[in-house]
């Protein structure tokens, strides 16, 4: 526990310190959309996928090996990284990743990530890798 403890002091930012940030972002956000429903703002829409936006209509648009690449873009993996581990060429991940952007209405990582969680998509059992 000392060395993790040091180590994350020798990198800069302690690890204890950026999961406080987070969980208070968390409840800042939250506190926000409190407000803004009390006020009735409506919030900003959400971009969905095709159809009805839930997990089975975004499933049945995305074949296994967008899924997979999916999986890899919400791990944060860099194309050369999801070619390796599916055993695929960065060429061929090139292509599933601008035909899954195209079909999810994305125009970048941030916002595929975005959709598949908001669409439910996001555990191990939505992005398997296996054959």
């Amino acid at each position: 526990m000392e060395i993790l403890h040091n180590r994350s002091r020798r990198d800069g930012v302690p690890a204890d310190l950026v999961l406080t940030v987070l969980a208070e972002l968390s409840a800042t956000v939250e506190a926000m959309r409190q407000e803004m429903a009390r006020h009735g703002i409506r919030s900003f829409a959400v971009p969905t996928a095709p159809g009805d936006g839930e997990a089975g209509a975004l499933r049945e648009d995305l074949s296994k090996r967008q899924r997979q690449v999916l999986a890899g873009i919400v791990r944060g993996c860099p194309n050369k990284i999801i070619a390796w581990e599916l055993g695929l060429s960065v060429r061929t991940v090139e292509a599933y990743r601008a035909q899954l952007f195209e079909r999810l209405g994305a125009r970048n990582a941030a916002d595929a990530v975005r959709l598949a969680l908001a669409a439910g998509l996001g555990g191990a059992e939505d992005f398997t890798t296996s054959g």
